[in-house]
């Protein structure tokens, strides 16, 4: 019901979407085999391979609490999903609601890309309401301007991005597959299918990170 639910409402928000609007599903392709699903006592969010041989993954801070465990897709003997162990938080930033974690198994890296232009189209990657298989959730306009998220002020991705729960911690790409941002908070503005979506842009992204993205 839930995946019937997630489909039909892509559907509408895409229809809505300008007729030029980028064809995402070679970079939804690429990135969906560096996304996973993490799951602690705030529940279920995404994370991304920042690091394949070290196992390095990005997700947002707010996902963080009591035990962490991820899991994958897999088409192999084990069945639809695949767990492993997240080995440990290696650094959390709180400020810009974003935290490395360590995992048992190491996934393709995220490449990085640079802060988006206004008007620019992004999509956001993830994991929404804890289904079991990664969305691309629609065609996104970017704007980068200053604003409060989580009680702070710093440089965010500004976007009407349909983000949904699950969604935080996943990797915001341009039309080349690059990182430009994360999901990391979204308002939902009344009865309307539309919400404002914050999280923070790749320069202040890769600033936290630079020490332990791959090389």
């Amino acid at each position: 019901m839930v995946r019937l639910l997630i489909t039909a409402l892509t559907a509408v928000l895409l229809l809505a979407t300008p007729l030029q609007a980028f064809n995402w599903s070679g970079v939804f392709t690429q990135i969906q085999k560096s996304v996973v699903q993490v799951f602690s006592e705030q529940g279920s969010c995404t994370a991304f391979s920042i690091d394949q041989e070290r196992k390095y993954y990005l997700t947002a801070a707010h996902c963080l609490g009591g035990e962490l465990t991820m899991w994958k897709e897999t088409t192999t003997a084990t069945g639809p999903q695949h767990a492993f162990a997240v080995v440990g938080v290696l650094a959390v930033s709180k400020e810009l609601d974003l935290a490395v974690l360590e995992a048992s198994e190491g996934l393709q890296v995220v490449p990085r890309g640079t802060l988006p232009r206004r008007g620019e189209e992004v999509a956001s990657i993830g994991y929404a309401f804890g289904e079991p298989e990664p969305f691309i959730i629609g065609s996104l306009i970017a704007q980068v301007k200053e604003a409060r998220s989580y009680g702070r002020t710093r440089l965010i991705i500004f976007k009407d991005n349909q983000d949904v729960g699950g969604m935080s911690g996943g990797p915001v790409v341009d039309t080349k597959g690059r990182l430009v941002g994360m999901v990391q908070q979204g308002v939902t503005l009344g009865d309307q299918i539309s919400n404002i979506a914050y999280g923070t842009a790749i320069t202040d992204i890769y600033a936290f990170t630079k020490a332990y993205w791959g090389r």
